[in-house]
């Protein structure tokens, strides 16, 4: 607000996308697409070249969240094109790795592996942890997805050891919550549980209620694979209680 009140075009710009990046974490994707097509009109006007790729990336994001596959891919294409005119590695790296996202959306996970394994490279050379774990992380659920455990199992290993090292513990939760899933599709009940009571803990400590609801629905389904029938429905009803609080602070902003 204080940049907009300013008058200054460029922070006018930055300050409506963090507020349609806000409105998109919220789920409200019209709010969330008129304030970043905002952004964009005044970095196009601006010629901000940066700026324009920043928004139309975001515009993928937010298309793809509601589920406009063909605006989502046709936007993060035009910005993908525009970082790598402007010699932006880490740009590129993101557009690739959302690309992916899009057309692991869409089920097409061959597809997805290559732009995320693209985007994993460039992360190592420029020396992008946090998106290079969180591209091993999508690449090993688009591996999963094609039921090839093994080779998902080691890319969320790596995803795992580069958010512990640099303390993204929504990251590090993800990658507990997958790593527990190869193991499921491996036949390892009981390691996958170990692994989703590690996942359960960050989220909790985090306050990342959405994630816990759905990791101890999964616990529970596992509980009841293993004939634990009341394990299973007392979890299964901790995770009604995560799930209610989640919904609770998304609509009405309510405390932890």
């Amino acid at each position: 607000k204080d940049l907009a009140a300013l008058g200054k075009d460029r922070g006018r710009v930055v300050v409506l996308g963090n507020i349609a990046q806000a409105y998109g974490f919220l789920e409200n994707y019209p709010r969330a697409l008129d304030y970043n097509s905002q952004s964009l009109e005044i970095a196009q006007k601006l010629g901000d070249r940066q700026q324009i790729a920043r928004a139309l990336n975001l515009d993928g994001l937010l298309q793809n969240w509601r589920g406009n596959y063909r605006g989502a891919m046709e936007s993060m294409q035009k910005s993908l094109k525009l970082w790598q005119e402007t010699g932006r590695q880490w740009g590129v790296a993101e557009s690739l790795n959302n690309i992916g996202e899009v057309y692991q959306a869409q089920v097409n996970h061959k597809e997805a592996i290559e732009y995320f394994s693209r985007s994993i490279v460039i992360c190592q050379k420029i020396g992008n942890h946090s998106l290079e774990s969180d591209g091993h992380k999508n690449k090993g659920e688009g591996l999963l997805a094609l039921r090839r455990p093994w080779e998902a199992m080691k890319e969320f290993e790596l995803g795992y050891k580069l958010s512990v090292a640099i303390g993204e513990k929504v990251i590090i939760s993800i990658s507990l919550y997958y790593m527990a899933q190869a193991q499921m599709q491996l036949g390892r009940g009981a390691e996958a549980m170990r692994y989703l009571e590690r996942a359960a803990g960050i989220q909790n400590e985090i306050g990342d209620r959405r994630d816990l609801a759905d990791t101890r629905t999964r616990l529970a389904d596992i509980e009841l694979r293993l004939g634990h029938r009341e394990a299973a429905l007392r979890i299964a009803r901790e995770a009604a209680h995560w799930r209610r609080r989640w919904i609770g602070k998304m609509r009405f902003g309510r405390p932890n």
